[in-house]
């Protein structure tokens, strides 16, 4: 995948994700870790502005175990709704 850019932080509580048009991919690719993970962070546009890439709706549609925490102009960060950590 052209442009990744992941980074995985204590017990996968992070995944950030710079992967301009590989998104499904990553959640094709990626449905273990991402189990695992408390929290994704990713790029995303409404527009196909890399071949491939997908938009919010299909990203949260394809990440059922994900909800929208927080939602910026063209960012999102997801939270795993079964994955409970204290810290």
């Amino acid at each position: 995948m052209a442009g990744l850019l992941a980074i995985i932080l204590i017990r996968s509580i992070l995944f950030l994700a710079s992967i301009q048009g590989a998104e499904i991919d990553l959640i094709g690719g990626g449905k273990d870790a991402l189990s695992r993970t408390k929290y994704l962070y990713t790029e995303y546009s409404d527009l196909e502005l890399y071949e491939g890439g997908i938009n919010l709706d299909n990203i949260v549609s394809a990440l059922t175990n994900f909800r929208i925490a927080r939602l910026y102009r063209h960012d999102v960060l997801l939270k795993n709704k079964y994955i409970r950590m204290n810290y």
